[in-house]
């Protein structure tokens, strides 16, 4: 893993050809910021961790620090990636660098690789501010828009934003709503067949309905997710189990905790939601999470239940099928997505009317049947 920011990158070069039509370079020349002191990017230092020191004992205590510091990628952001170069979305880009920052963190108190880790430390800080700035509160407003029906959604809102008529820290839907109504210029001529379309639609939508949409543009959705989450019969077909729109707005970690893969899209993580409802201090002042789906605090009963679902599940991957209460709290700081703020015993025990109703009191365990969650078939019976 090397975070860097990206200077300049050469033109696109095109294989030489005495026809007239030819074909562009795989390749291109892009400079960036890592320097072998410098704190604008870096390298993990991976190498340092597995160089022989000539002490067995230390070097396999070496090995096993090793995978404190290892960033690994959430499996919902795997497609971004699998190939050489790949545009990552804003979540996808926070995770990686709040992974980085707890990598750094640890990297200072092993004091195995030399470096200007503080200074690494405040630039990763730095960066994940600017990440949270561009993100804005409401990162899915294209899907949600194309899931309403809207054709070209996401790049509508990417020509807002380029013109000036949107702004990343602004809540966009009273202008989106003033442009559904045909009281606002629209952008060009070519969405207007679209916004047609969709007018009527918008219109005439019941205010719960509505609150879902807005809601789902909270969270950085690709547009197949939103469907799924706004579409009532998309929802049904996908999850095997009817969820109300209700439901959602009272507890959005549903979305996590239900929320299956399609054949081309990954399943809704638990962070996806989380960042939604917990965004940076900043863009929560600015755009508060109405109720009744607000999140108050780090250990709201529904955000913990939801970390033990996501628990569960990473238990199931690897052949459990079902865990002690202690098991949970152990397995708890280590769930993928979100890192591990707030998750402790106090957690646990704030959603334990949620899942241990059912549980014998002798021997409490975990499973998602418990939980209420629609899918306990996967795990082993």
């Amino acid at each position: 893993m090397r975070p860097h920011r990206c200077h300049t990158a050469t033109e696109r070069d095109r294989y030489e050809s005495s026809k007239p039509k030819t074909y562009p370079l795989w390749d291109r020349v892009i400079r960036h910021s890592i320097r072998p002191d410098g704190h604008d990017g870096f390298l993990l230092p991976y190498h340092d961790y597995l160089a022989p020191t000539g002490d067995a004992a230390e070097d396999a205590r070496r090995v096993i620090l090793l995978d404190e510091i290892a960033v690994a990628v959430a499996p919902e952001h795997m497609g971004v990636f699998s190939y050489a170069a790949e545009l990552a979305g804003h979540d996808a880009a926070l995770l990686t660098l709040v992974r980085c920052l707890d990598a750094v963190r640890r990297i200072r108190e092993h004091g195995i690789a030399a470096g200007p880790w503080e200074r690494r430390e405040e630039w990763l800080n730095q960066q994940m501010a600017l990440a949270w700035k561009d993100r804005g509160a409401f990162p899915g407003l294209g899907p949600s828009l194309e899931a309403l029906g809207m054709r070209l959604g996401t790049a509508l809102v990417h020509e807002m934003v380029a013109t000036g008529a949107l702004s990343a820290d602004e809540n966009p839907w009273p202008k989106i709503d003033a442009l559904l109504r045909g009281k606002l210029k629209r952008p060009r001529p070519v969405y207007d067949a679209d916004l047609d379309a969709i007018q009527k639609t918008w219109s005439q939508l019941p205010d719960e309905r509505r609150k879902l949409l807005e809601l789902l543009s909270r969270f950085d959705l690709t547009p197949a997710q939103a469907a799924r989450w706004f579409d009532h019969d998309a929802r049904t077909r996908a999850l095997g189990v009817r969820i109300e729109d209700a439901e959602i707005l009272v507890n959005p970690y549903r979305i996590s905790e239900a929320d299956v893969a399609g054949d081309d899209d990954p399943a809704v993580g638990l962070g996806t939601v989380d960042r939604g409802l917990l965004p940076d201090a900043t863009v929560a002042a600015r755009h508060p999470v109405p109720a009744p789906s607000a999140v108050g605090a780090q250990l709201d009963a529904r955000r913990v239940r939801a970390a033990i679902v996501a628990a569960l599940r990473a238990a199931a991957a690897t052949g459990d099928s079902l865990l002690s209460v202690t098991e949970m709290i152990e397995r708890l700081p280590k769930v993928p997505d979100p890192p591990a703020a707030g998750w402790n015993g106090i957690g646990v025990a704030t959603a334990a009317s949620s899942g241990e109703k059912h549980c014998n009191d002798r021997q409490r365990h975990y499973c998602l049947g418990q939980l209420g969650i629609q899918r306990p078939h996967c795990f082993s019976p």
